[in-house]
């Protein structure tokens, strides 16, 4: 487990972002985001940039305990590093908002210890079913991190596990991301809203699967501003 840390100027208690990178379980790097983390610091925010360990070396198991390794290792830090351990926000992208998604529905990591979930561009939210959405080009990418066995894989859907009492979750998706499809973060959105779960769905335009992250680098992103008053709560 490795991670950056981007603190606000004279960060006290700041709620903080643990940014989990996509990248098809397989690729992606912390080094990538620095923007989008110097972003949040910008904005009062404390961002935490994850890298976990990619898959097939290892399957979305390993990778969810690196995740929350993570998540340990930040909480006993929070007093001395300026930021408020009740204030911990899951910031994940495509494999990335999997993994927050799953971390928290399976009880991998305590619904209570967790501000709010941000989900941009999910993938393999149920991965059973939602492989069918996918274009047939990309439908051989849930592999790697969960096995060749495919009844299995329904071991790692969220639906069935979700309570109703999970934090707040936004849920994002580009109007032009044709890469994740629309169809799994609408899904996912219906499916908290159905659980009884707060739950808030945007869809950005002029957005893809990736320049999505680079505008919300950029000052005055409306996503990021969006994010921003999640976290914030403002």
């Amino acid at each position: 487990m490795q991670l950056d840390l981007y603190l606000p100027r004279g960060a006290r208690t700041a709620p903080l972002a643990v940014y989990i990178h996509g990248g098809a379980w397989v690729s992606g790097d912390k080094r990538d985001y620095a923007g989008l983390g110097a972003a949040f610091a910008r904005r009062g925010i404390a961002a935490a940039v994850l890298n976990y360990r990619l898959a097939p070396a290892v399957d979305v198991r390993q990778q969810l305990d690196d995740v929350v390794a993570a998540l340990h290792w930040l909480a006993e830090r929070a007093q001395s590093l300026g930021y408020d351990a009740r204030r911990i926000f899951l910031v994940g992208h495509s494999a990335g908002a999997q993994l927050a998604v799953y971390a928290l529905a399976s009880g991998k990591i305590a619904r209570t210890s967790i501000a709010g979930i941000v989900a941009i561009g999910s993938v393999g939210i149920n991965p059973s079913s939602d492989v069918a959405e996918l274009d047939q080009r990309y439908r051989d990418i849930y592999e790697p991190a969960f096995g060749s066995d495919r009844a299995a894989w329904s071991a790692f859907d969220v639906q069935p596990l979700l309570r109703g009492d999970e934090p707040p979750v936004l849920v994002i998706h580009g109007a032009g991301d044709f890469m994740a499809p629309e169809a799994i973060s609408r899904q996912l959105y219906q499916q908290l809203d159905a659980a009884g779960c707060q739950a808030d769905y945007i869809q950005p335009a002029n957005c893809d699967h990736w320049n999505m992250l680079e505008h919300m680098a950029e000052p005055g992103d409306p996503t990021m501003h969006a994010v921003a008053r999640f976290v914030l709560g403002k």
